[in-house]
């Protein structure tokens, strides 16, 4: 019985893991990695394991950087089912598609211009999965409700509880019988930040043997949540006051319905003019749908206010954009307006065409609001760089670039430290993912000095003899543990670049 660490290991993406069982392979996310072209390549290296010996896949949430290769899984073979909350196969649906539909679009341009070239270089790779591939991979996606214990064979047994990240984001719990013993394996997921104005806290966890754990904001904070709102009023007022436009690169599923739903609230309390507003994401839109359809995971007073009538996403001077007729139409637009478009870390989607418009204009403004990953275009422009490379032009950021982190749908340091204190009995081993490597050090230095945890940061690749005892596991992986060449800085107060999503 083993535990194999594929992916998002001292990075924030990629996130894959596979547990051997008696009964056979199951693994926990099949995630695409996002950011730099190396890290990209990854996602054309042939999966560790055979699909066609996988016999489950748990999805604990539906970013991309989670489920984004279970089209490539089921094209090589994988004949089983993608067991996801309700509401995490809905998103997953919409999401797969795009995805596809990206890799298409990438894979023709690439082509397009190896043919102009004169097709002196290597030719391109064609997309690393088609929308047909999608399309395929959508009718092997099953719901699991949340507190409801499947008994997936006689010796794997899967809950899931609620993350507070996204819409049907879950921790995966694990029960695991090896011979006349029974260990536990509790999967985080993505952890929410507990202030989410629309998802519920995330939930208590049950106790375990053995903990994966995230660790995006490892080593930072975000705002309190008066404090990023008052922020982003006053980012807003500022820009739009002076006849600027306020450009806002957005997740497609969770920062972009957070957003609309603080623009609701300044809009009902008169705090913001109304200027307007322009959601130019299809996939953003086909997400609030399925937000609207899942009222189970909003907290309660925001159920009760929609009860009453009230749709938390809408408001007036709001307009949804589909077509890219409609979204050239936005820069024709008489300034001053917002604009929130995909990617959020401008590494794709038409956000970047919107940039492009705006970079070069001192009195506009580009806002992040979310996790900018290493050698994204939007940490570029976050760090201060100027000039930037934008489909195909170096364009000057004379722009104000700005950030809230407190949007964040991650919990930051202390959430990450208070939910590890939520587990019933101390976990007799956890092991640290899911975050750049300075963060995944500073949490395992951190559950170390105030839990006494035994925690490790494993290496990618790495595997846990999950039957060994507590003390043997410790000796056999504690060797492969490696510090980051340079010092690790101490936590700083929502300094520098934040987190990693997806679309």
């Amino acid at each position: 019985m083993k535990l194999h660490l594929r992916g998002a290991i001292r990075n924030v993406t990629g996130s894959c893991y596979v547990v051997e069982t008696a009964s056979g392979l199951l693994m926990v996310d099949c995630g695409m990695y996002q950011g730099s072209r190396r890290l990209e390549e990854l996602n054309r290296l042939p999966f560790a394991f055979d699909p066609r010996e996988i016999r489950w896949v748990v999805l604990t949430h539906a970013h991309i950087d989670h489920i984004g290769l279970t089209p490539r899984l089921v094209a090589e073979g994988y004949a089983g089912d993608l067991i996801a909350h309700p509401a995490t196969c809905d998103l997953a649906d919409i999401m797969l598609r795009d995805s596809a539909h990206i890799q298409e679009e990438d894979a023709a341009w690439a082509e397009k211009k190896w043919r102009r070239a004169g097709r002196k270089a290597q030719r391109p790779p064609g997309p690393l999965y088609t929308v047909a591939d999608a399309e395929r991979t959508v009718p092997h996606l099953r719901p699991l409700p949340y507190d409801q214990v499947v008994d997936l064979a006689p010796d794997v047994r899967l809950r899931f509880v609620d993350a507070g990240h996204i819409l049907g984001s879950a921790n995966a719990e694990l029960s695991l019988r090896n011979g006349d013993s029974q260990i536990r394996l509790t999967f985080s997921g993505d952890l929410g930040s507990g202030d989410s104005q629309i998802i519920r806290d995330p939930q208590r966890p049950s106790g375990t043997d053995f903990l994966v754990i995230e660790s995006t904001y490892g080593d930072r904070y975000h705002d309190e949540a008066a404090a990023r709102t008052q922020k982003l009023c006053r980012a807003l007022t500022d820009t739009l006051g002076r006849k600027g436009c306020v450009v806002i690169p957005a997740f497609s599923v969770g920062r972009t319905q957070e957003l609309l739903y603080s623009l609701n609230q300044m809009e009902e309390a008169r705090a913001l003019v109304s200027y307007p507003t322009f959601v130019d994401s299809p996939l953003s839109i086909n997400a609030t749908r399925i937000f609207r359809k899942h009222p189970e995971c909003f907290r309660r007073e925001l159920v009760q206010d929609m009860a009453g009538g009230d749709d938390p996403f809408e408001f007036p001077n709001l307009h949804f954009i589909r077509t890219v007729e409609e979204s050239k139409q936005i820069n024709r637009t008489d300034p001053p307006y917002i604009v929130m478009a995909a990617a959020g870390m401008c590494n794709g989607g038409r956000i970047r065409h919107h940039l492009l418009n705006h970079l070069s204009r001192s009195q506009d403004l580009v806002l992040f609001v979310g996790y900018q990953a290493e050698n994204t275009l939007g940490r570029l422009i976050r760090d201060g760089r100027s000039p930037v490379r934008l489909l195909g032009q170096q364009v000057p950021v004379k722009a104000h670039v700005d950030a809230i982190d407190g949007f964040s749908a991650h919990a930051d340091r202390q959430g990450l430290l208070d939910w590890f204190a939520s587990v019933p009995e101390p976990p007799a081993f956890t092991l640290v993912t899911h975050g750049e490597a300075n963060a995944s050090f500073a949490l395992r230095d951190a559950l170390q000095e105030q839990f006494k945890a035994r925690a490790l940061v494993p290496e990618i690749g790495s595997v846990v003899d999950l039957a060994l005892d507590n003390r043997a596991l410790v000796d056999l992986v504690v060797q492969q543990e490696t510090r980051p060449d340079r010092s690790r800085p101490a936590p700083a107060q929502d300094a520098g670049p934040a987190e990693t999503e997806d679309q």
